[in-house]
């Protein structure tokens, strides 16, 4: 049922009418009522199936896009919530087999994205998890699990700026909390670098080799560097939404503001170098024109959030942000996700010095 909600609600995006739109909702209600008697039945709940169906609403959540309130996907917060339930009460043997493993892969990156989406923590169990993954007989042929590793890393970095920067703390605390955030960034990078280093050495091609070819097998690789730049570029988003809230009030001292714009610089290049990335490997993955080449469902996804990060993005120039946006009507008109062309971006005002 929920597989069919999904292709419905991909058709009514297509070729949209009356009779498609009331089979949509038809069917997706008829899958929530039968995932809400699956879930009840201890037998039944913790099957791959029932997993795949809460990932099949997120994604059909995703797919109808942004209510007109421009509130987001609502449901879609829910459904990834419970994501997160399910694998905790699937406990250690969903990782003992292939199937479970891909499904964890799909899951995970839907828990992730509402971390950052949130400003919550990662489940804590997550570390756990990914031993039991890296542990398993093909433990290291997921390529995904250092991606999760820097997600999750990054959202707590994201997190613990945003605590530091409360109303309790006084401004010369919230300068050195974001002083302190930049240096973790940068030295968060320079592991995440290594972790893509090492990627690229199991491969004959060099890393220029691969952004000039389209070998399928590199594709994996470079969907791991564009997923840590999102982090990054996520990272530093936050610190400019935190540096315009300290910069634009009246009583701080003018050493204070130009610390301030020194940091806002940092942030605004560090982001420039992000975006330049993202956009540079979008042909690879995303192919436009006569000879469309769309990625499956589960892989606009991934795509879909990099550039939705840049189009959030104050560091973004105008070229860039029309090619994220190019990129994002194609995922959403031609794959179907609407959500990929949702309105609810932040705009963040850039301070120049006098």
């Amino acid at each position: 049922m929920a597989s069919k909600a999904v292709g419905y609600v991909y058709h009514a995006n297509r070729a949209p009418s009356k009779e498609s739109t009331l089979a949509q909702r038809k069917m997706y209600g008829t899958a929530l009522k039968q995932l809400q008697l699956a879930l009840g039945d201890p037998k039944l709940r913790n099957q791959d199936d029932i997993l795949m169906s809460v990932w099949l609403l997120c994604l059909y959540e995703l797919m109808l896009g942004t209510s007109p309130d421009g509130k987001g996907p609502l449901d879609w917060s829910v459904h990834s919530r419970a994501l997160t339930g399910l694998i905790r009460s699937r406990g250690k043997e969903q990782f003992k087999t292939k199937t479970g493993r891909q499904l964890f892969q799909l899951s995970y990156h839907y828990i992730q994205i509402q971390c950052f989406q949130t400003g919550s923590d990662p489940p804590p169990e997550a570390r756990e998890w990914f031993d039991a993954i890296e542990s398993s007989d093909d433990g290291n042929q997921y390529m995904f699990m250092p991606s999760f590793h820097f997600g999750n890393q990054a959202a707590r970095i994201c997190k613990e700026a945003k605590s530091s920067c409360g109303p309790l703390n006084s401004t010369a605390e919230k300068i050195a909390a974001i002083e302190n955030a930049v240096q973790t960034c940068k030295a968060f990078e320079m592991s995440m670098n290594k972790t893509i280093d090492d990627l690229f050495a199991g491969y004959t091609a060099s890393k220029a080799v691969l952004l000039t070819t389209k070998l399928n097998q590199n594709i994996s690789v470079l969907r791991v560097s564009n997923h840590h730049d999102t982090c990054l570029l996520r990272l530093y988003t936050v610190l400019l939404e935190l540096i315009q809230n300290f910069i634009s009030q009246p009583d701080i001292s003018t050493m204070e503001f130009f610390r301030l714009l020194g940091l806002q610089q940092t942030c605004m290049e560090e982001s420039q170098l992000r975006i330049s990335r993202i956009l540079e490997v979008l042909p690879h993955f995303l192919t436009t024109g006569q000879n469309l080449n769309l990625p499956n469902w589960a892989d606009s996804l991934k795509l879909m959030w990099p550039l939705r990060g840049v189009l959030c993005s104050p560091a973004a120039h105008e070229t860039q942000m029309w090619m994220a946006k190019q990129g994002l009507r194609t995922i959403a008109y031609e794959g179907g996700i609407m959500q990929a062309v949702g309105s609810f971006f932040s705009n963040i005002t850039i301070y120049e010095s006098p």
